[in-house]
């Protein structure tokens, strides 16, 4: 699925709206634009403790930009089929909650 990505946001700028922040960060972390985003829900990843949530997007129509990263940050971005999605699932290879609830939203899992 090279022309979808999924962004989960949690980094909302002050008088930033959703859609908005969406069409920032999937840039600024995967380094990709995209034409089209789909709401597909909010999650709260620490209910007992926390209010955050985070709202998960899905991107189509993908363009690649040019992507900068603050000093600090160490991210590679890659491309996966559904089917190895799946298989790096069921390896135990993707444990990170919000991208689970991400893929799950989207049918991948």
């Amino acid at each position: 699925y090279a022309d979808t990505l999924i962004v989960s946001l949690h980094s909302l700028d002050k008088n930033e709206s959703p859609l908005a922040c969406a069409r920032r960060e999937i840039v600024e972390e995967t380094g990709y634009s995209a034409k089209k985003f789909t709401l597909l829900g909010k999650i709260y990843p620490v209910p007992g403790y926390s209010t955050e949530n985070i709202l998960i997007f899905k991107a189509k129509g993908l363009k690649k930009e040019p992507r900068v990263l603050e000093k600090d940050e160490v991210m590679e971005s890659m491309v996966l089929s559904k089917n190895k999605i799946k298989r790096l699932f069921k390896r135990g290879l993707i444990v990170d909650a919000k991208t689970i609830c991400a893929l799950a939203y989207c049918g991948w899992l």
